[in-house]
């Protein structure tokens, strides 16, 4: 029996000090997928979520007590965030590899109504307490900040619609159903998404009053074809009469065919006799999907250390 017992203790040694060994000789790797980031932040405590895969969740740079700040941005653009939660939420597959699906959460910590932050391309770094860096790339993170709630226009009902372009699943539109039930008809000028390269495409949106399904298209809608690349600068206004519902249809147009948005808010410009006025749409997570199947491989960016 003592005799079974020390040899188990040896190859169980043997084994830990492999398994040690191959940590210490693999290089950590993280990859995310950048993607449209954008929100509607109505306090200085909501979050901006970040997807990425490691290879080692119990890499020290995986641990938060190890990280000793953390920023986005680069250059001007820069600013100091606070990282709320690191997590991992699932395994992953890719190229014969398992990663660990990582969540970090963060905050921006500041509010200021009216304004904006648009940060095109969006690298979040953490600083570690050795002196270390670790640059994480996002996409680009547009952030609208409001204190605003209610007005002369109300929302009804809301579908997105989602589609696949070249690299995985994307949102193409939204038909929105706006609610007036005032006594004074309203004039809508604009709808805007934050987007960068993602962005409404004013000369396409129109009214529509026919069905809707997640995966209907564009030109299903339409009832002619659509091509998500296309850009009109120009919204023709439309009326919203008073005490009644009307619904639109807005289509996405692409600056490239890598982009992605799964979510995003909606902001919309109106007009009331003379007074111009906003109604805010809270962003939400239209496409829950698996940001990293392998569908999604060229577009996959490694985060860089340095030392």
């Amino acid at each position: 029996m003592r005799l079974f017992l020390t040899a188990f203790l040896i190859v169980t040694s043997v084994l830990f000090a492999i398994s040690i060994r191959r940590l210490q000789t693999t290089p950590f790797v993280l990859y995310t997928l950048p993607l449209e980031h954008t929100y509607v932040h109505r306090t200085a405590e909501e979050p901006i979520v970040v997807e990425a895969l490691v290879n080692h969740t119990d890499s020290p740079l995986m641990m938060k007590e190890n990280i000793a700040a953390v920023r986005i941005g680069e250059g001007a653009d820069e600013r100091r965030v606070a990282l709320k939660g690191l997590e991992e939420v699932g395994r992953v597959n890719l190229d014969g590899r398992t990663f660990a699906r990582i969540r970090l959460t963060i905050t921006l910590g500041y509010h200021a109504p009216g304004t904006d932050l648009v940060l095109p391309d969006a690298p979040l770094e953490l600083t570690y307490r050795d002196g270390r860096r670790l640059s994480i790339p996002l996409g680009s993170l547009s952030v609208h900040f409001t204190d605003r709630s209610g007005g002369a226009i109300r929302l009804k009902a809301m579908h997105n619609l989602h589609g696949a372009l070249a690299y995985g699943v994307t949102s193409l539109g939204f038909i929105v159903t706006l609610e007036n039930p005032s006594n004074r008809d309203v004039t809508i000028q604009s709808f805007d998404i934050l987007g960068k390269a993602v962005r409404v495409n004013p000369g396409a949106i129109t009214q529509y009053d026919g069905p809707h399904t997640p995966f209907m298209t564009p030109a299903d809608i339409l009832g002619f074809p659509y091509d998500n690349f296309a850009y009109g600068e120009y919204m023709e206004e439309m009326m919203l009469p008073a005490q009644t519902a009307t619904t639109f249809f807005v289509p996405f147009s692409y600056e490239t065919e890598e982009a992605l948005l799964h979510r995003y808010p909606v902001i919309i410009t109106y007009q009331t006799g003379e007074k111009a006025d906003i109604f805010v749409l809270d962003d939400f997570l239209f496409i829950n999907t698996d940001h990293f199947a392998p569908t999604n491989h060229p577009l996959l960016k490694r985060g860089v250390l340095h030392d």
